[in-house]
C-alpha cells in the first residue's frame, strides 16, 4: 500500500508536466489542480499528502496571483450550530490555512481570516504555535508601504507594548526600593560595629577603621552596579517581539521621502528581516544609502519626473536578482554588493543617465547593462560569468575578454580590430564599425548578426553552434573540422556548401536563391546532415527537392508545388495573397505542418487524409464544409492542433492538445480531445462535445447553444455569458458540466448585461 511519501512523488511528477507552447499558465493550474483533486481521493491523503511535498512546491510558476480571501469569508454561519461545531470549523479553516500555506499560496495583508488570527489568541502569546507555523511557511503580500506599517503599526499592539512596558517599569521600581531597604540596613550594622569598636580600646580602632572603609568601596561598588543597569533599562527598553512575522514576504512601496526608506527599514527589522520573494520600491526622492538583504527579485525604480532621486550608496546581500532602473542624475553604482547574482541595470532610451562608474558590481556574477552612454570602463566586470552589453560607449572587449558568456549589442563604437576573445559564448549584433580580424580560440557558441563590415573571424577546429545573418562582408566560413548546428544567411559558394555539409550535423541555409540554394544541395552525398532551409522566392512546381532536405519553409503560388514536398518532415507553407486555397492531400510523409496565410484567409483542403500528421498549425485560414481536422487513424492521435485567427466550421477529433486563439470558427463537433484552450474574442458556438478531459475558455463570449455537456474539467475565465442561459440558472442535461461527473469552475466572469457572476466550482 502506498503511503503518503510515494503520493508525494506522483504528485510532482503532475507538476512537472509539460506545457502549453500559447499559454503556459492555463496548464500550469491545470497540473496543481490535479494535484488538489488527488488530495480529496481518501482522507489520508486530504491530511497528510501536501505535507509530504516540498514546502512552497507549487510557489513557482503555478500561483501567479494573491488570494485575498479564505474560505470563511464564504461561509454562512449558522444560527443553531453549538459550540463544539463552531469550534471544529474553525479549527479546520485553520489546518486548511496553513496546508495551502505550506503549497505555497500567498495572502493579501487584508485577508479578512489572517486579520482574524492576529486579533485572536496567540495576539498575546509568544509561544503560541500558530507563531511558529506563521514564520516558517506562510507568506504574504503588502501592496505599499502603508499595509506594511498597519501591519506593525496596530492599535492594540501599541497599548500592548505600552503596558508591557509599564509592568517592567513597575518591577524595576520594586526592585529599587528592596535595594534601599538593604542599604539601609547595612548602615545599622556598620553603626554597630562602629559603638564595639569605641568601647574596646586603642588596640581595635586602626583594624576596625579598616574594616570600616572595605565595607564602604563593596557599597559604592554595588551603588555604581545598580545605577548602571536602571540606566540602560530606562534609555533601551527590551522590545517586546509580538508582531506576526511570516516567513515570506511580497513587497511593493513607493519611496516619496527619506523617512518612508527608513520607515521601510525598520518595517523589514521588526518582521524579523523574512525572506522576500519579491520587492518592488520606486524611488521618488534621493537616498544616501540603501539596504536591503534576503531577497529573491529586488527590483527599484526610479520616478520619471525625479531625476535627482539618486542612491549614493547601495547595501544589497543575498539578493538572486535585482533590476535598477537610475535616476538620470546617477552618476555611479557605489556599495557594498554581495552574494547577489544578477544585476541588471536599465535606462531607458528616451532619457539617458550619467553613470560612468560601476565598481559596486566588481563581485556580481551576471550583470546585464543597458543604455548607458556614458560608461566605457568595463574593468570591474572583468570577473563576472556573463554580460549582456547593450548601447554602451565602450570600443573594445579586451577589459571583459575572459567572462565565459559574453552577449553584445548595438555597440557602434566597437572595432574588434585583431582583438581575441576568449568566451566559451559569444553573441554579436549591429556592430556595425567592427571590422576584424576577430580571434575566438575558446568559443563553443558564436552568434554574429548584422555585423556589415566583419571581413574575418577566427575560431577553433570544433564548435558545437554557429550562425551568421546579414553579415555580407563575412563570405569565408572559418575552417573548423567540425560543428553541430551551422546556421547561415550568406551568399556561400557551391563547393563551400557541399564541404559544409560533412562537417556538420544540422544546417539551416536562408536564401534569397532557392533555385540555385537547391541545385546545390541535391549534389549533398552526405543524407545524415539535417538540413533546413528558409527561402523568400517561391517555388516553382517544377522544382525538386533534394533528399537531404529535413525542413523547408517558403512560399507557394499553386497546391502543383506541393507534390514535390511530400518527402519534407517538417514543412512551413505561406500562400501567396491570390490563393483561395491549398490542397495538401499530397503532402503523405510530412509530419509537421504549418499554413500561415496572410490579410486574405486561404481554405486548407485534405487534411484529414495525411496519416502522418503529428502538429498541425493553421494561421489566418479559413475552414469550410465543416472540415475534418481529424487524426487517422484513430489509434495514433494528433499531438497538437493550433488555429490561431482562423474562421469557418469544423469537426476536431481524436487530438491530445488543441488550442483556438482569436478567430471564430464554429465547431460543430469537439471529441475525444485531452486538452483544450479556447481564447478568442468572437462569440464562442461548441454544438456537440464528448470525451473532452479539460477544456479552459478565457476572454470568449459564450453562445447560447454552446453545449459542454461532454467535458470532463471545465474552466471558464474572464467571459461572458446570456443573461438568459447563464450556467449558474441552467440544469438541463445539454448544459455546462460532463453528464457523468465532472467540475466547471467559473472566475472573472460577467454576463451580457454587465453583472457580475460568482466565482464558483461547482461538481456533478
Amino acid at each position: 500500500m502506498l503511503g503518503a511519501v510515494e503520493w508525494a512523488l506522483v504528485a510532482d511528477h503532475l507538476l512537472n508536466g509539460g506545457a502549453w507552447t500559447i499559454g503556459v499558465s492555463p496548464e500550469k493550474r491545470d497540473q496543481l489542480r490535479d494535484v488538489l483533486n488527488l488530495m480529496l481521493t481518501c482522507r489520508s491523503l486530504y491530511h497528510n499528502l501536501p505535507w509530504a511535498m516540498p514546502k512552497w512546491r507549487a510557489a513557482r510558476g503555478f500561483l501567479c496571483r494573491f488570494v485575498p480571501h479564505w474560505l470563511d469569508t464564504f461561509q454562512q454561519d449558522g444560527a443553531d450550530a453549538d459550540a463544539a461545531a463552531a469550534a471544529a470549523a474553525s479549527q479546520w479553516l485553520l489546518n486548511r490555512f496553513l496546508v495551502y500555506s505550506w503549497l505555497g499560496f500567498t495572502w493579501e495583508s487584508t485577508c479578512p481570516f489572517i486579520i482574524k488570527l492576529r486579533q485572536g489568541e496567540a495576539r498575546h502569546n509568544l509561544k503560541h504555535p500558530l507563531r511558529a507555523d506563521f514564520q516558517r511557511y506562510v507568506r504574504i503580500n503588502f501592496d505599499s508601504l502603508e499595509q506594511l506599517q498597519s501591519w506593525l503599526d496596530d492599535g492594540e499592539l501599541r497599548e500592548t507594548v505600552k503596558m508591557k512596558m509599564e509592568e517592567e517599569e513597575e518591577e524595576e521600581e520594586e526592585e529599587e526600593e528592596e535595594e534601599e531597604e538593604g542599604e539601609g540596613d547595612e548602615g545599622g550594622e556598620e553603626k554597630e560595629e562602629q559603638d564595639e569598636a569605641e568601647e574596646t580600646g586603642e588596640k581595635k580602632t586602626k583594624s576596625g577603621s579598616q574594616q570600616q572603609q572595605q565595607q564602604q568601596r563593596q557599597q559604592q561598588q554595588q551603588q555604581q552596579q545598580q545605577q548602571q543597569q536602571h540606566d540602560a533599562k530606562s534609555v533601551a527598553p527590551a522590545p517586546v517581539p509580538l508582531v506576526f512575522r511570516p516567513a515570506m514576504v511580497r513587497v511593493r512601496a513607493v519611496m516619496k521621502t527619506r523617512e518612508d526608506v527608513a520607515s521601510f527599514e525598520r518595517a523589514m527589522s521588526a518582521l524579523g528581516n523574512p525572506e522576500g520573494d519579491r520587492i518592488h520600491l520606486t524611488i521618488a526622492t534621493p537616498v544616501h544609502r540603501l539596504c536591503i538583504s534576503n531577497v529573491d527579485e529586488l527590483e527599484l525604480e526610479t520616478d520619471d519626473d525625479k531625476p535627482d532621486a539618486v542612491i549614493g550608496t547601495v547595501d544589497l546581500h543575498n539578493i538572486n536578482k535585482v533590476t535598477w532602473h537610475p535616476a538620470r542624475h546617477q552618476r555611479a553604482i557605489h556599495g557594498d554588493i554581495r552574494n547577489v547574482q544578477q544585476v541588471y541595470v536599465m535606462n531607458s532610451p528616451r532619457a539617458s543617465t550619467l553613470i560612468s562608474d560601476i565598481s559596486g558590481l566588481t563581485h556580481v556574477p551576471s550583470v546585464g547593462l543597458y543604455w548607458l552612454e556614458h560608461l566605457s570602463d568595463l574593468s570591474p566586470l572583468q570577473h563576472a560569468h556573463s554580460l549582456r552589453l547593450s548601447d554602451l560607449s565602450i570600443t573594445s572587449l579586451a577589459a571583459v575578454c575572459n567572462v565565459p558568456k559574453l552577449d553584445v549589442s548595438m555597440c557602434r563604437n566597437l572595432r574588434l580590430q585583431n582583438e581575441v576573445v576568449y568566451s566559451k559564448s559569444i553573441h554579436l549584433s549591429n556592430a556595425s564599425n567592427a571590422v576584424g580580424p576577430l580571434h575566438l580560440p575558446h568559443a563553443d557558441s558564436v552568434w554574429l548578426t548584422c555585423c556589415q563590415r566583419l571581413a574575418r573571424v577566427i575560431c577553433k577546429k570544433r564548435v558545437h553552434d554557429w550562425s551568421v545573418y546579414h553579415c555580407p562582408g563575412l563570405r569565408l566560413v572559418p575552417k573548423f573540422h567540425h560543428v553541430a548546428h551551422l546556421s547561415l544567411d550568406a551568399r556561400v559558394q557551391r563547393e563551400c556548401l557541399v564541404h559544409l555539409t560533412h562537417r556538420t550535423d544540422a544546417l539551416d541555409l536562408k536564401c534569397a536563391s532557392s533555385e540555385r540554394a537547391l541545385a546545390w544541395l541535391n549534389d549533398v552525398a552526405d543524407a545524415t546532415t539535417k538540413i533546413s532551409l528558409r527561402t523568400d522566392r517561391v517555388l516553382e512546381p517544377t522544382t525538386t527537392l533534394p533528399p537531404c532536405l529535413d525542413h523547408l519553409d517558403t512560399e507557394v503560388k499553386d497546391s502543383a508545388a506541393l507534390v514535390h514536398m511530400r518527402n519534407v518532415r517538417s514543412l512551413h507553407i505561406r500562400p501567396k495573397l491570390l490563393m483561395k486555397e491549398i490542397d495538401v492531400s499530397p503532402l503523405t510523409n510530412v509530419v509537421d505542418l504549418h499554413i500561415q496565410a496572410t490579410a486574405t484567409a486561404v481554405s486548407p483542403i485534405g487534411l484529414h487524409a495525411l496519416r502522418n500528421l503529428q502538429t498541425v498549425n493553421l494561421y489566418t485560414c479559413r475552414l469550410t464544409d465543416d472540415h475534418a481536422l481529424v487524426s487517422s487513424p484513430p489509434d495514433r492521435p494528433l499531438k497538437k492542433l493550433v488555429l490561431h485567427e482562423c474562421t469557418g466550421t469544423a469537426v476536431v477529433r481524436n487530438v491530445v492538445s488543441f488550442i483556438m486563439i482569436r478567430g471564430g470558427v464554429r465547431l460543430t463537433q469537439l471529441s475525444d480531445v485531452t486538452r483544450v484552450r479556447i481564447d478568442t474574442l468572437k462569440p464562442l458556438r461548441v454544438l456537440s462535445t464528448h470525451n473532452v478531459r479539460t477544456c479552459r475558455v478565457d476572454c470568449t463570449s459564450v453562445a447560447p447553444d454552446a453545449d459542454f455537456s461532454g467535458v470532463h474539467r471545465l474552466f471558464f475565465c474572464d467571459c461572458v455569458f446570456p443573461t438568459t442561459t447563464t450556467p449558474i440558472t441552467r440544469g438541463d442535461g445539454g448544459g455546462y458540466g460532463h453528464e457523468g461527473g465532472g467540475c466547471v469552475r467559473f472566475e472573472d466572469c460577467t454576463t451580457d448585461d454587465d453583472q457580475r457572476m460568482p466565482e464558483r466550482t461547482r461538481s456533478y
